[in-house]
């Protein structure tokens, strides 16, 4: 997978050189955290929404979290969020399309 910043600030993740039919059939009927899994600790991380107080079950994605030695999560960077994810699998759309793009939600708020 590979993930960019567009222009306008969402975040797109694309299938490279993989197979997208392979892609299909490990993704179908599971997470969709795993199109992120070469990513995670490479710089982006899974966001629960808790941690940024958001009012959503949308998958939410930064490129900037920090652990605290009390097991506490900090998110301190730029924020993506799939609004439509009540409708549409983030990761259904990435293998039927090859792309799924992540809205820009802003940047994390430092407490």
């Amino acid at each position: 997978m590979k993930l960019s910043i567009l222009p306008n600030g969402n975040l797109e993740v694309s299938i490279t050189d993989e197979d997208p039919e392979d892609i299909l059939s490990n993704m179908r009927g599971d997470d969709w955290t795993r199109m992120f899994e070469e990513q995670i600790g490479n710089g982006y991380e899974i966001v629960c929404p808790e941690d940024i107080g958001a009012l959503t079950c949308a998958p939410i994605v930064s490129d900037d979290v920090v652990y605290h030695d009390d097991g506490k999560r900090e998110v301190l960077g730029r924020v993506w969020w799939f609004p439509n994810y009540q409708v549409e699998d983030p990761a259904e759309t990435l293998a039927a399309r090859g792309k799924v793009v992540f809205q820009y939600a802003g940047k994390a708020s430092v407490s």
